[in-house]
């Protein structure tokens, strides 16, 4: 019978960004699989909604706000594939959204805007980024825990939030789903 669960043995042992505050509560095994499977999901819809968006850009020709926005996910991307993973696999789940945004970017500057625009847009999104990693690491270094998941969850939603509201705003101003569609919301 104990060779029957020896590969949930094995998998047990290894989950996603085990926290030490979850560590030293010693919660039963089920806790991090369900904790696993919801941060898998998140992460899958994020990606998908990202491919949703550069294929509407792409049809669409249109960036539904400014490529700016983008700055700050890059920022984010980049800087916690540098900070916070535990693990290789981790550290690949940061870089493959971080390609996301270098995709998505790429896709609003290729199709969105006219090619005068471009290398300025390209430039200011560069800048911002760097600026936005920077502002980032102030952060982890005036809040510190461990990984620096206070400032991530925090300055992840503060990301969100402008980008979100944002595009709703232009959604029901400008009376059409240029760029955007209903079904990604």
């Amino acid at each position: 019978m104990e060779e029957a669960f020896l590969l949930a043995d094995k998998v047990g042992r290894h989950h996603i960004n085990q926290h030490t505050a979850d560590l030293t509560l010693h919660p039963p095994e089920s806790y991090f699989f369900v904790q696993d499977f919801l941060i898998l999901s998140c992460a899958l819809l994020y990606t998908l909604c990202y491919l949703f968006y550069i294929a509407r850009t792409f049809s669409d020709r249109y960036c539904a706000g400014t490529p700016l926005y983008l700055a700050g996910n890059l920022a984010y991307e980049l800087y916690y594939a540098l900070v916070m993973p535990r693990s290789a696999l981790e550290r690949v789940g940061f870089l493959v959204w971080f390609a996301c945004d270098i995709s998505f970017a790429a896709v609003v500057l290729w199709r969105g805007h006219r090619v005068g625009q471009r290398g300025r847009l390209a430039r200011q999104l560069v800048a911002t980024t760097l600026a936005g990693m920077a502002v980032l690491k102030a952060c982890g270094r005036y809040w510190p825990d461990d990984m620096e998941t206070v400032v991530a969850f925090w300055s992840g939603m503060l990301l969100e939030l402008p980008i979100g509201w944002g595009s709703i705003y232009l959604l029901l101003q400008r009376k059409d789903t240029r760029g955007q569609s209903l079904e990604i919301w």
